[in-house]
Order: structure tokens, then sequence, then C-alpha cells
């Protein structure tokens, strides 16, 4: 009885274990996408309005309030931060990378680096998507086999 309580324990973890991580892909391709439609929202309010950093970054699906007392740069790298979790290195090294020239030129370079920046983000969404198809139902079912055979292997 022990033994069947173990494998079942063992399997359900292994199952666990395979959702959390192939929800991580999930989560790092959906919050590239949250991020290129902020950035894309920002190039229309730009060429429409002559708004503040603040005010184009304000509308985003992040619930993240910038506020006008505090300096663009900190609060776009607290809010980058906030997904350290999810993103790689590569993800955070561009969107780090982003604000270094955002608002200390004319509005045409502006739209400029918006739009570099926004290639740069679709490439890795789409590495990201990549991810999801070639991992995802890898990351689902390796852990669960494990743990079917770890099972088999007590019993």
């Amino acid at each position: 009885m022990i033994k069947l309580i173990l494998c079942i324990l063992i399997v359900f973890s292994g199952a666990v274990t395979g959702v959390y991580y192939s929800r991580r892909l999930f989560r790092r391709r959906d919050t590239l996408a949250s991020f290129l439609s902020l950035f894309h929202k920002a190039s229309i309010m730009m060429k429409y309005e002559a708004a503040d950093l603040c005010k184009l970054f304000h509308d985003n699906a992040f619930e993240f309030e910038f506020h006008y007392d505090e300096p663009f740069d900190v609060q776009w790298m607290e809010l980058i931060g906030r997904y350290r979790p999810v993103l790689k290195e590569k993800d955070l090294e561009v969107l780090s990378d982003f604000i270094k020239n955002m608002g200390s030129t004319d509005m045409e370079s502006q739209q400029r680096h918006l739009g570099m920046y926004s290639h740069l983000l679709e490439e890795q969404l789409k590495e990201a998507g990549e991810e999801v198809i070639g991992k995802g139902r890898l990351y689902q079912v390796l852990p669960l086999s494990a743990g079917i055979v770890i099972s088999l292997l007590l019993i």
C-alpha cells in the first residue's frame, strides 16, 4: 500500500514538474508579446501625440503605473525586473538596452529606435514561439514518463 502511494506521488510530481516548465515557456512567449504590443502602441501614440515617455508607455498590459516623479529609466528597469524569472538573458538585454537612448533624441529618431527594438523583440518572440512548439510538449511528457518509469522500478 505504501509503495502504491509512493508511486502515485512520484508520477504526480513528475507531471506537475513538467507542466510547470512547460508553462514557463508559454509565459516567456506571452510576456514578450505584451512588450511588443506596448512598443507598437507607443510608436502609434508617438506619431499622433507629442507625449512624454510616461504617457507613451502608460497603457500597458503589465498593470504597471509609470509616475512622473521618478526617472523613466528607473521605472522601466523595475518593470522588466519583475519578469526576470520568466525571460532569458537575451530578452532582458534587449529590453534593458531599449531604454538607453529613448527620450534623448528627436521624434523621428525615437520612432526609428522603437522600430529597431520592435524588430529585435519580434526575433525574440519568434524564438520563444519555436521553443513552445519544440520543447513545450517534451517538458510535459518527459518528467511524467520518468515518474512512471521510476514507479515501475519500485513495484
